[in-house]
């Protein structure tokens, strides 16, 4: 529905990405570049890196910095496409960018900020300091991004002090992404239970 209203003009992609870029994690060098992204896909699907850098006042450092962070977080794909003779070009995706908007806006922003306060804290007081700047917008790209809830945060936190571990942005990220171990039933328990009730 967004990518429809996109497609026709009626979506301000330019106000909702300044106005969404705390909740999207996104940084000043990263929104300036989806929004030239957005507005070049409008004139053509093909994937150019000159056309989106064009015009704009960065180096080609911060750029390329940028661009990589928007692609490995999912905002946009690049793929390959081939003609009736072989050759293929390289195209570009924004689903990613407009399923992370749609969920944004079918979602409440009083829970999610209310949610990432939460998770902010318990991490403050594990950590016993202040968080930096970098470490909040890496807790909220997990929030975000990859769903992670203030359960998932209790869980992974409880999973690094149970291994003794110092607990770590890094670490925690890692632990996060540690699936819960299914508890695997032991077969004899019960039987050997039942015997030793029967001998009684």
């Amino acid at each position: 529905m967004i990518y429809k209203l996109y497609e026709k003009g009626y979506f301000d992609y330019y106000r909702f990405i300044v106005d969404e870029a705390k909740l999207l994690s996104l940084t000043c060098d990263e929104s300036i570049i989806l929004i030239k992204i957005l507005d070049e896909y409008n004139k053509s699907k093909k994937y150019s890196v000159d056309n989106i850098l064009n015009g704009l006042n960065m180096s080609n450092d911060k750029f390329d910095l940028a661009l990589t962070s928007l692609m490995d977080r999912g905002f946009f794909e690049i793929y390959l496409d081939y003609d009736s003779n072989g050759i293929g070009e390289e195209f570009i995706s924004l689903k990613g960018f407009f399923n992370k908007a749609k969920d944004l806006l079918e979602s409440n922003p009083n829970e999610i900020n209310d949610e990432l306060t939460m998770i902010n804290n318990l991490v403050k007081d594990k950590l016993n300091r202040i968080l930096t700047s970098k470490e909040i917008e890496i807790i909220a790209a997990l929030v975000l991004e990859d769903r992670y809830t203030i359960n998932d945060f209790k869980r992974a936190c409880k999973l690094l002090e149970d291994k003794k571990k110092n607990i770590t942005i890094r670490g925690l990220a890692q632990a996060l992404a540690t699936k819960e171990p299914v508890e695997k039933p032991n077969p004899t328990s019960n039987v050997v239970k039942d015997f030793f009730n029967s001998i009684k």
